[in-house]
């Protein structure tokens, strides 16, 4: 039978390996230059330019005036209130990328990025370029959801409208203002969905 000792220091080099490979796959996403769990900051949004292809919110209202209308309900849209944010792209084309040639193309939607139109990994990493670094998505990469291919936009929406949710504690259905998580649905149906 083995001694204490040994089995102690064998459970301490299988932790050790299993620390090196957790440290390891966190690098490997850095160097890939995806968005781990220890990139803090979260914005990796580029500066905005004068020249590089970004028109602003204000401009996008002209022709979507419902869908910013909703935007503007949101967190999402008061982040030029915030100071670390004054240089980085914000608003519409934070999502949907820069919106000239959309634009100049007289609306040619093949000419903007639309998160719907992605697949589940592809629009959640326009969502990651931010929420990233925040704890409650450090682990998204490696979580079920990731792996069973269901993305951000499959819950949430950048443009909240009125939902329906179940009513703590019955299945009765009340109307309700989106809240701060911008679910499309209250949690119940969309986790038994």
């Amino acid at each position: 039978m083995p001694s204490t000792k040994r089995l102690k220091i064998v459970l301490l080099a299988v932790f050790a390996m299993f620390a090196i490979a957790w440290f390891a796959s966190g690098t490997l996403y850095t160097v890939l230059g995806t968005s781990t769990a220890d990139d803090l900051t979260g914005l990796t949004m580029p500066a905005a330019a004068a020249d590089d292809g970004y028109v602003g919110s204000d401009t996008c209202a002209a022709c979507h005036e419902d869908q910013f209308k909703s935007f503007s309900r949101t967190k999402h849209s008061k982040l030029g209130q915030i100071k670390s944010w004054k240089d980085k792209v914000q608003g519409c084309e934070s999502c949907h990328g820069p919106g000239k040639a959309h634009v100049e193309g007289g609306g040619d939607k093949t000419k903007i990025v639309n998160p719907k139109h992605l697949d589940p990994k592809a629009a959640s990493e326009t969502c990651l370029a931010c929420h990233a670094g925040k704890e409650s998505h450090n682990n998204f990469r490696r979580g079920e959801h990731w792996r069973n291919n269901i993305g951000c936009n499959d819950c949430h929406s950048a443009h909240p409208s009125e939902r329906a949710i179940a009513e703590n504690g019955s299945m009765t259905l009340i109307k309700e203002q989106p809240d701060n998580k911008l679910l499309k649905a209250g949690e119940p149906q969309l986790c038994l969905s």
